[in-house]
């Protein structure tokens, strides 16, 4: 008899197993309960969705990516040099193919930033901001209603003044630091919070800018000492660049001016 009641409760036990594996195995998480774990985070890893994944668009694209990765990257190459070539219609084809295709859009959501930061740059800030904003908006949102403003950031992004000039510059700084020698701080850029520090020259002789002419100490030197003016930053005429090329341009001349005196 008690043999018969044990194999009675592991058959009842047996069967609440099957049961609970039934019901995870079926559970369909909600857009809420998506929004509430913070979406499908997924992999990033290739910019590939891990599980759960569902065409936005009805699966328009079958082809989906190859495991090795080259559609993938061929197509994010694609979407760039789009934006990059002021192509909205061309940006958004590739944008939603990679949707359709799996991509994550957080992976795309990086990507974009990236986008505004290299090719847009300082002609028009505003596209970083954007860009900025547009994946905190699907980090709000998440699938699908958060692709609309990535999808709105890539035709921003496509339609700006572009520029890479301070992407040019920045890579060139690095450069230069990672093979040029150390070189101290001039004295009168050193920080002189001591009176010792004082006695010892630091900070002295140094022009605060805010009571020069034009908030400029024209003639100032600001790197370390026998270090020529690289020119590492060259402003394009496109959008707000034009304007700062105009205030270099001004600078200059002042600090040509202070030279004569």
């Amino acid at each position: 008899m008690a043999n018969l009641r044990l194999c009675f409760v592991c058959l009842i036990f047996d069967i609440f197993l099957v049961f609970v594996i039934w019901l995870q195995s079926n559970k369909q998480p909600t857009n809420m309960e998506n929004f509430s774990r913070g979406g499908d985070r997924g992999s990033d890893r290739g910019g590939f969705r891990k599980g759960g994944f569902k065409k936005p668009f009805g699966g328009g694209y079958k082809g989906g990516f190859d495991k090795g990765g080259d559609h993938f990257y061929d197509q994010i190459s694609a979407l760039h040099k789009s934006v990059r070539g002021s192509n909205p219609d061309a940006a958004l084809y590739w944008f939603c193919r990679m949707l359709d295709g799996g991509a994550d859009p957080r992976y795309l959501a990086r990507r974009i930033i990236r986008m505004a930061w290299e090719d847009i740059g300082l002609a028009d800030p505003r596209a970083m901001q954007l860009a900025n904003d547009a994946a905190q908006t699907f980090e709000r949102l998440g699938s699908p209603e958060g692709e609309l403003a990535l999808g709105q950031a890539v035709v921003y992004l496509a339609v700006a003044s572009k520029s890479n000039a301070s992407y040019n510059a920045f890579n060139a700084a690095r450069a230069f630091v990672a093979q040029d020698q150390s070189r101290g701080v001039p004295n009168h850029l050193r920080n002189a919070p001591t009176k010792l520090m004082k006695e010892l020259g630091h900070g002295k002789e140094y022009r605060y800018a805010h009571d020069e002419p034009h908030g400029y100490a024209a003639g100032e030197s600001y790197l370390p000492d026998g270090m020529k003016e690289p020119q590492w930053y060259e402003p394009v005429e496109r959008g707000l660049e034009t304007q700062i090329k105009e205030k270099l341009t001004f600078l200059k001349k002042l600090d040509e001016e202070h030279k004569k005196k």
